[in-house]
């Protein structure tokens, strides 16, 4: 009888805050997964910009993959996934030129409408299906260009974040599909570099690679690092990986990803670029295994996550949970996707000037804060769930609410109420169980990604919230919240 952790895979998550990396393996017909390493990933500020600490990451992933082989666990191979839209530049001899900076950096805050000027916008998005969002990779570009053009002239190689740490592993070099999709770059329907849009912003496109999809082995790991370990690309993109984990049986799912960000949307098997879908700004972003996602961006945990910086930490995510239950819903109402709360000196008076200026009774106490953006998140789901049934044209019975958001159980069962849809929460951990499943699939352990699912469904617990019978008018408060919109 084989040793199941013979056939242990490695995935490496790293998140816009923290990193970890998860061992996954199957032992009796389920997937098991065990953290082995765990480190902090924070921005900091560097020559007047907000960047990523890159070097410093590559050591926490060898640390991890250390810390497998102290344990006497050696992964067949590694994978790695990370957040969206970064990148960094490389000269003829593959060194990093400049610094990795960060999509919250201030240098994109005016871009886009420099862009429009050159460039048609139905032109970008009928070829990209990508939202617009001023951090996307193609306005950092253009804001790279207005302030050191020669640095950019200079480049010989454009890596996204996973892409680079991937060839300080393996020593290839490479641009993932998932990932790639979120720079606005790359065409939706060829999977291929718009060469002239690239063009057209003034970049070579020379300096972008041949795309890689998710299920292929890049090559070995370098033996300085490990031996005899494979570097699998997975969906390179976070939220690629957390929704190739969706545990779901039936093909016409919703989903939220949510973390620091809400991802809502579908998984589809072409892009959709209708006008309807640029002017709701949902977003074409690459699957796993020949899949697009249609989905919009919600400014998620991240509100919560500041007014917790801000007020000291002292009160942890579920206490702001049991504080905001008990306050009376739906006094207060914010768009979470307002500019004023996208990286605010205090988020606590962000929201409280926003409640001021609209109007509204302005929340004060810890409770009355937590509820205020508990209600408006759900409120921004039924809005996105609006927008996506009248794109695809059909009715989707059940949300699945996956990653460390779904362990909100306020906002799970607000958001049941409102939409009226039974929510399923977890796992918790899709996005490593998303990486590992498509390392799983490639290595030959198990079949499909239906099957992956499947097993996903099976091996780790969800929790179901179904609508409740209350008094609220909801429809009031819907159309409420459209009002701030």
């Amino acid at each position: 009888m084989r040793s199941y952790l013979k056939y242990a895979v490695l995935a490496v998550d790293i998140g816009a805050s923290s990193g970890r990396h998860i061992l996954g393996f199957i032992k009796n017909d389920k997937i098991e997964i065990k953290e082995v390493h765990r480190f902090e990933n924070l921005a900091v500020n560097k020559n007047n910009h907000l960047v990523w600490e890159i070097d410093y990451l590559f050591e926490e992933i060898k640390k991890g993959i250390k810390k497998c082989h102290d344990m006497d666990i050696y992964p067949v191979s590694i994978a790695l996934d990370t957040w969206g839209v970064d990148y960094v530049l490389l000269d003829e001899n593959n060194n990093l030129i400049g610094d990795a900076i960060s999509y919250r950096d201030s240098r994109t805050e005016n871009i886009m409408e420099e862009v429009f000027e050159k460039i048609d916008k139905d032109r970008i998005y009928f070829s990209t299906g990508i939202q617009f969002l001023h951090l996307n990779t193609l306005f950092q570009l253009a804001s790279h260009i207005k302030e050191n053009a020669e640095q950019l002239k200079s480049a010989k190689k454009f890596l996204t974040v996973p892409d680079y740490l991937g060839y300080l592993l393996s020593g290839k070099l490479y641009n993932e599909y998932t990932i790639a999709s979120t720079t606005q770059l790359l065409n939706a329907k060829s999977k291929k570099w718009d060469r002239d849009l690239i063009n057209d912003i003034g970049i070579n496109p020379d300096i972008f690679s041949d795309i890689i999809f998710p299920g292929n082995i890049v090559g070995r790991v370098n033996d300085d690092i490990a031996s005899n370990m494979n570097l699998i690309v997975v969906g390179s993109h976070d939220t690629a990986s957390a929704v190739a984990a969706v545990p779901a049986k039936e093909e016409n799912f919703m989903y939220i990803s949510s973390g620091t960000w809400a991802l809502m949307g579908v998984e589809e098997k072409k892009p959709n670029l209708s006008k309807k879908t640029m002017n709701a700004n949902f977003t074409n972003e690459g699957g796993v295994f020949n899949t697009i996602r249609l989905l919009k961006n919600i400014s998620n945990m991240w509100i919560i996550q500041e007014v917790r910086r801000n007020c000291g930490s002292s009160i942890s995510f579920a206490g702001y949970c049991r504080l905001a239950e008990p306050e009376k819903p739906f006094v207060s109402l914010i768009n979470p996707d307002d500019k004023s709360f996208y990286s605010p000196d205090n988020m606590v008076e962000a929201i409280q000037k926003y409640c001021k200026k609209t109007g509204q009774e302005v929340p004060q106490t810890d409770g009355e804060i937590a509820r205020c953006i508990f209600d408006s998140l759900a409120l921004s789901y039924k809005k996105t769930l609006d927008c996506l049934e009248d794109i695809c044209e059909k009715t989707f019975n059940d949300i699945h609410i996956i990653g460390g958001g779904c362990q909100n159980t306020l906002v799970n069962q607000i958001t049941a109420d409102i939409t009226g849809r039974k929510v399923i929460a977890g796992p918790v951990e899709a996005t490593a169980i998303g990486n590992i499943l498509v390392e799983l699939i490639t290595i030959g352990e198990l079949e499909n990604i239906n099957h992956g699912r499947c097993m996903v469904a099976e091996s780790f617990p969800s929790s179901e919230y179904l609508p409740q019978k209350t008094k609220i008018d909801y429809n009031e408060v819907y159309q409420r919240f459209i009002s701030l919109l």
